[in-house]
């Protein structure tokens, strides 16, 4: 009985046809009716947070400060998806400044650049023209134009369209 309820268990947890006894209930026909690839999914989209608050984050930093947490893409896991985007709620607190938020990669390289100028919080988004290769842990920095006018951060996250 042990082993039969362990070949389940691999059998649901590694979806792959070799789990699955050759007759009746078939890996095939199980797989084929409980999964759908990313790249079948029209006209949604996924939202990944880094950061998601009530009350905006603030910095008068002109150096770029890391904001939030970590969000992980990997290509592999999605595939070609059509298109990914930098997604910012925020800007600088009064006039006479700018605030500028970007999406760097795990080398430091930056994806995206959103430029804020518009007093308070205001939504912005870039599209990330060049998508990670690998899998990378995405991070959130932001600065301000001058250190006498705050940059705020309500949220940012990483959209991904497939």
């Amino acid at each position: 009985m042990w082993d039969t309820i362990q070949q389940i268990r691999v059998a649901l947890n590694v979806l792959h046809d070799s789990n699955f006894p050759p007759e009746g209930l078939t890996g095939s026909r199980v797989i084929r009716k409980s999964t759908l690839p990313i790249d079948r999914l029209a006209g949604g989209e996924f939202h990944l947070p880094f950061i998601m608050l009530a009350t905006p984050t603030t910095t008068t930093s002109t150096s770029w400060t890391n904001v939030g947490g970590i969000v992980v893409y990997d290509p592999n896991m999605w595939g070609d998806v059509k298109s990914l985007v930098f997604d910012v709620t925020g800007g600088p607190v009064s006039s006479g400044g700018t605030a500028y938020f970007r999406i760097i990669d795990s080398g430091q390289t930056p994806l995206a650049q959103i430029t804020a100028s518009t007093v308070g919080s205001s939504r912005y988004t870039a599209t990330i023209t060049n998508k990670p290769k690998s899998a990378q842990a995405l991070l959130v920095q932001y600065r301000t134009s001058t250190s006498s006018v705050a940059a705020g951060l309500v949220s940012a996250r990483l959209i991904i369209r497939p």
